[in-house]
């Protein structure tokens, strides 16, 4: 199961979304139901012939999650 954070920025609850965009692309978005902050990434399922979109979820759930001050985060960048 997958396990989000709330936002960052007004707590608010959020939800993973998979859009289609083009043939070749993916999009996956994470959003805030409250406030409208959002995450993407974009990945080309045709680049690769092992294609794993629970690779791409946990990508952008790992991004989402990330806050600063956490595991030698910082604000401004990494450590």
């Amino acid at each position: 199961m997958i396990k989000l954070k709330n936002c960052p920025h007004c707590g608010g609850e959020v939800m993973l979304c998979k859009l289609n965009t083009m043939v070749s692309v993916a999009e996956f978005s994470i959003v805030c139901t409250e406030c409208g902050l959002e995450t993407r990434i974009y990945v080309n399922p045709m680049a690769n012939c092992c294609f794993d979109m629970g690779e791409a979820v946990r990508i952008i759930t790992e991004k989402w999650n990330r806050r600063d001050g956490e595991d030698g985060q910082h604000e401004g960048g990494r450590q």
